[in-house]
């Protein structure tokens, strides 16, 4: 194992922390921006190949920042949000998938797997037809 740098958390870790999650990592918690850009600082890469370390998105409108350690052999690869799906409670009414959605999602799919990505999208009351639809076309 190679090994450079540890693991760290840094930023918000409360309840605004799980809020970002769920938006599909898309939306400042705090100012509702979607101008949030990511960082990935590798701490090591495994014989396999398999990378772990820490992921750190921070808000470019109000300077919000959050932190999740990531590990490519995990069951998830944010392994701290394990479970956090299954909990979130389903929106009552269905949403509509706008273009700014697909924007969104379109971002989502590039961090997420399209196992996890179809579970946000489930999960903000997408319809499971128009999630089919959006990974067909995208």
């Amino acid at each position: 194992m190679s090994n450079w740098s540890e693991q760290f958390s840094s930023g918000d870790q409360g309840p605004n922390k799980r809020s970002f999650f769920m938006s599909g990592y898309s939306a400042c918690p705090q100012c509702k921006s979607s101008n949030v850009k990511s960082e990935t600082h590798c701490a090591g890469v495994r014989h396999n190949g398999d990378g772990y370390g820490t992921e750190v998105f921070k808000c470019e409108e109000c300077s919000w920042e959050t932190s999740y350690q990531y590990d490519e052999a995990a069951d998830n690869y944010y392994y701290e949000t394990r479970g956090w799906e299954e909990k979130a409670p389903a929106p009552a009414t269905p949403t509509p998938l706008t273009q700014e959605l697909k924007l969104k999602y379109d971002r989502v799919k590039r961090l997420l797997s399209e196992e996890q990505a179809r579970e946000n999208m489930k999960m903000d009351g997408i319809l499971p037809e128009d999630i089919d639809k959006f990974f067909e076309v995208n």
